[in-house]
Parts: C-alpha cells; structure tokens; sequence
C-alpha cells in the first residue's frame, strides 16, 4: 500500500540530509522503505500519472512550504537545516509542526478558488490535493 504523502515526510528529510534528491531517487527511496509492490508501482491517478510520484510531489511541496526542505532545481530537493534539526532533535514532523511555518500556513489558508479551499492538514486520512479533486 502507498503510504500518504504525510507518512514519506521523514523519510524524505533523513535521505535528505545527505544528498540531493530528485524524484527518481526519491521513488526508489519510498519504494524500499515501505516495501512496495509492482501493484503499488503501477497505480495511477484517476487524472493519470503516477500515484506514488503525486505523493512524493506533495510531501515536497508541504515540507518545503513548511521550511525543512529546500527545491535546488527542476525537480531537485534536499533538506534545509531546520529540517536536518528536525530529524537530529527527533521532532515529529507531521502538519500541526508545520503549522508553525508562516509561509505554510499562507499555503494551506482557503483563497478564492474552490479547488485551492479543499487543500486540507486535519485528516491524516486526506489525500493530496489531486487526489481529493480526482
């Protein structure tokens, strides 16, 4: 089973610390760290593309907002230094601590638009955005 995108966030900010990732890396990561089968590889979007590439996508985008990582390049991230402070301090990283950033909780705030509203932190359950739209 693929796990949420919230349950890669510490395993993307220790893999992280070391190097630069990139989404390659980063799915071969997710994939040996829970164990994935070539079904969990395989599943898609309703929309298309790949699900386990979304989630990656978006535990990115939410540990970036949220300062503890850094995008370097077109599709390249690696771990700010708060985030390494995060991982070292052994700080559950998860919405509520990424709450704290003000630039996530402008990320996560309900704009105009209906679609951008249903970006949620409260259900762990949630999907991602795309996927609560698909």
């Amino acid at each position: 089973m693929i796990p949420s995108h919230r349950e890669m966030y510490i395993p993307l900010l220790e893999a992280g610390k070391n190097e630069e990732l990139n989404y390659s890396k980063a799915m071969s990561l997710i994939t040996e760290k829970f164990n994935l089968s070539e079904e969990d590889l395989d599943a898609e979007l309703k929309s298309g593309g790949s699900l386990l590439k979304n989630r990656i996508a978006w535990s990115v985008t939410y540990l970036s907002k949220g300062g503890l990582m850094i995008r370097t390049g077109s599709g390249k991230f690696k771990t700010s230094d708060e985030g390494a402070k995060a991982i070292n301090d052994n700080i559950e990283v998860n919405d509520e601590f990424l709450k704290k950033s003000e630039k996530f909780r402008e990320f996560i705030s309900p704009k105009n638009s209906a679609s951008t509203s249903e970006v949620q932190t409260s259900s762990a359950d949630a999907g991602t955005p795309e996927e609560i739209i698909d």
